[in-house]
């Protein structure tokens, strides 16, 4: 038998979080050769992004985009559908599609989030919408797509807020 210790591996969050770390001692380096000043390094964690997490993640996406759609397009009138369970069906669709390539993003690309300070985040839901609408395009038609922008820039910043305050609300211990 072979008594040789296997070593324990590295989770890869760790991992791409010592790469990152490595990259940029490297640009420091660069930037202080060049003359520049010494600029500080601040190291940000990632939340860890368990099971019940994505969970509770989604089930918060599904209902805060069913109440922001069917509130804006009652308002703003962008789509034409015959039942409100048309337009709940698309967004479904369109939550479904969103979570899934944010979930994708966050799984092959966890360096790319931190570099691009999670700017990378913001790509989901425009491709998700027009996706969306083509899956769902015998249950809800667009009437205007100048209203359909509008209602979809107020959801991402309503949306957005609302994320915001529920991460920042004291927690219970």
């Amino acid at each position: 038998m072979d008594d040789r210790k296997k070593k324990p591996q590295e989770p890869k969050e760790d991992q791409v979080t010592k790469e990152t770390e490595e990259e940029i001692e490297k640009w420091m380096e660069q930037l202080s050769q060049e003359g520049l000043p010494k600029g500080k390094i601040i190291r940000v964690k990632m939340p860890k992004r368990t099971p019940i997490f994505i969970l509770l993640e989604t089930l918060l996406m599904f209902l805060i985009n069913i109440l922001l759609f069917l509130s804006l397009t009652g308002f703003f009138e962008w789509a034409v559908y015959e039942s409100i369970l048309d337009l709940i069906y698309f967004i479904l669709i369109f939550t479904g599609i969103e979570l899934i390539l944010k979930n994708a993003i966050h799984l092959f690309f966890p360096k790319l989030i931190i570099k691009s300070f999670g700017l990378l985040l913001m790509i989901p839901p425009f491709v998700a919408l027009p996706l969306g609408l083509f899956l769902a395009s015998s249950w809800v038609h667009m009437h205007s797509l100048g209203l359909l922008i509008l209602s979809f820039v107020i959801l991402l910043i309503i949306r957005s807020v609302f994320r915001n305050i529920l991460i920042n609300l004291p927690r219970r211990k």
